[in-house]
C-alpha cells in the first residue's frame, strides 16, 4: 500500500502542478467558471486530478474503520454536497455531463485531497522531506509564471488575489522547515510583494494573520529567541513596506485603506445582506437541504451580478442548508482539536497549523474555503497529512522528526 501511495502521490503532484502551471500561464483564455471553458488541456487537467484522488481514496476504503472524527466529518461532508447538487441537477433537468461533472468535482475536490493524504500520513507513505520537495517545486513553478501573469493582468485583479492566496496555501507545508525560517520568511515575501502590487485589503490582513500567528508560535517553541521573535518579522515588514513606496503606487495602496468604509468592504456587505434576507425567504427544506448543491449560493447571488455568497457559512445554509453547514462545524471542532493536541505535545507543526487556522478564520468569512476550489486543495492536504500523521502508528512519522535540521 505504501508503494501503491508513492506512486499515486507523484502522479497528483504531477498533474497538478501542470494545472498550476497552465492556470497561470493561460489566464487570458481562462476567465468565469469551469463549465463554460473553451481550453480543453485546464478541463482534462481538472478531471485527471480529481480522478487521480478518486483513485487514491479508494485503495483505502477497506481501513475505513476506527479513524479520527475529523475524517468522518470530511467524509459526510464531500458525500454530502456531491448527493445534493447530483440530486438537484436532475430535478431541475439539467442532464448536461459537463454541468453535473462541474458540480461533483468542485463540490468534493479539495475534501478528497484531504482523505488521500490522511492516509498517506496515517501509513506515513510520504517521506517528510519528499513531500517538502513536491511543495517547494509547485512554489518554483507559480512564482516564475508570475512574471508573464503580473505582465498582462491589471493591478486590480482578481486573478492577482488567486496568485496571492494560492502562494501562502502552498507556504504551509513549507513552513514545517524546523530551522528554516528563511526559506518560509523568503515566501512570505514573495506573497507581500503580491499583496502591495494588488493593494487587497483582505490579502494585507491575511498576511498581517500569518506573519503573527507563525512568528508568535515559533516564539513559543523557541522561547527567548530574539531572531525569531524581532528580527524576521521585521525585516518582512520593512522589505513589504518598501516595495509598496518605492515600486507600487503607495497613494492607490493608501486610497483602498481611506475607502474601505465607502466601498462596505468591495460591496461585500451588500451581498451578505442580500443572501441573508434570500436565507430569512427561504421554506423549512431550502433552510435544511439547501438550494441545490454547489450551485445554490450562486443562483441567488447572479441576481445582483455577483458569483457566490463571498462567505463559507452563508454559502453553506444556500448550498446545502443547515445539515451542510453542521457538517462544516463539526470540522472546524475537529481542526481545533487537533491543534490543542499539537500544543500539547509542543510539536514542531504548531507555527504551520496555527497559520492555516488564522488563514481559515478570516478567508472563509470573507471568501471561501469550503466551497469547492480547486485553490484551496493545499490547505486540505496540509490538514489531511498532519491529522494523519498524528493518527500515524509506524515510527518516525513527521511528528517524531524535525524537517531539514
Amino acid at each position: 500500500m505504501r508503494a501503491f501511495d508513492r506512486v499515486i502521490f507523484v502522479i497528483f503532484m504531477l498533474f497538478y502542478g501542470t494545472f498550476t502551471v497552465f492556470q497561470f500561464l493561460s489566464v487570458n483564455v481562462f476567465e468565469g467558471d469551469f463549465a463554460s471553458q473553451e481550453n480543453s488541456y485546464q478541463m482534462f487537467l481538472y478531471i485527471i486530478v480529481y480522478l487521480i484522488l478518486c483513485l487514491g481514496i479508494a485503495a483505502h476504503l477497506s481501513s475505513i474503520q476506527g479513524q479520527d472524527k475529523l475524517l468522518y466529518f470530511v467524509m459526510a461532508y464531500a458525500a454530502y454536497y456531491i448527493i445534493s447538487t447530483l440530486v438537484y441537477t436532475f430535478a431541475m433537468g439539467y442532464g448536461s455531463i459537463k454541468y453535473m461533472g462541474t458540480g461533483v468535482i468542485m463540490s468534493s475536490v479539495s475534501p478528497f485531497a484531504f482523505i488521500l493524504f490522511y492516509f498517506m500520513g496515517k501509513e506515513n507513505s510520504i517521506p517528510p522531506n519528499v513531500f517538502l520537495g513536491f511543495f517547494l517545486l509547485l512554489t518554483f513553478c507559480e512564482a516564475c509564471c508570475m512574471v508573464k501573469f503580473i505582465s498582462f493582468t491589471s493591478q486590480y485583479s482578481n486573478w492577482i488575489v488567486v496568485a496571492q492566496y494560492y502562494t501562502l496555501f502552498l507556504l504551509l507545508p513549507l513552513m514545517l522547515c524546523y530551522r528554516n525560517e528563511i526559506l518560509v520568511g523568503a515566501i512570505f515575501l514573495l506573497f507581500g510583494l503580491l499583496t502591495a502590487y494588488s493593494a487587497k485589503r483582505g490579502a494585507f490582513l491575511s498576511l498581517g494573520a500569518a506573519i503573527f500567528m507563525f512568528y508568535l508560535f515559533k516564539s513559543y517553541l523557541k522561547s527567548k529567541d530574539i531572531l525569531i521573535i524581532v528580527v524576521y518579522p521585521l525585516v518582512m515588514i520593512t522589505v513589504v513596506v518598501f516595495a509598496m513606496v518605492y515600486f507600487v503606487d503607495f497613494s492607490y495602496v493608501m486610497s483602498r485603506m481611506d475607502t474601505i468604509g465607502e466601498d462596505r468592504g468591495s460591496g461585500r456587505l451588500d451581498i451578505y445582506f442580500f443572501v441573508w434576507d434570500a436565507i430569512k425567504n427561504s421554506n423549512i427544506f431550502e433552510l435544511i437541504f439547501g438550494r441545490g448543491g454547489y450551485d445554490g449560493a450562486r443562483n441567488v447571488t447572479l441576481q445582483i451580478g455577483v458569483y457566490g455568497a463571498h462567505n463559507d457559512y452563508l454559502g453553506l445554509i444556500l448550498d446545502v442548508g443547515f445539515i451542510g453547514l453542521g457538517l462544516a462545524v463539526g470540522i472546524i471542532v475537529c481542526l481545533l482539536n487537533r491543534f490543542i493536541s499539537l500544543i500539547r505535545e509542543s510539536s514542531y507543526v504548531v507555527p504551520a497549523f496555527a497559520v492555516s487556522l488564522a488563514l481559515f478564520a478570516i478567508l472563509s468569512n470573507i471568501s471561501t474555503i469550503f466551497l469547492g476550489n480547486f485553490t484551496t486543495i493545499p490547505i486540505w492536504i496540509f490538514w489531511g497529512w498532519i491529522v494523519g500523521s498524528m493518527n500515524s502508528v509506524y515510527p518516525g512519522t513527521i511528528l517524531g522528526n524535525r524537517m531539514l535540521k
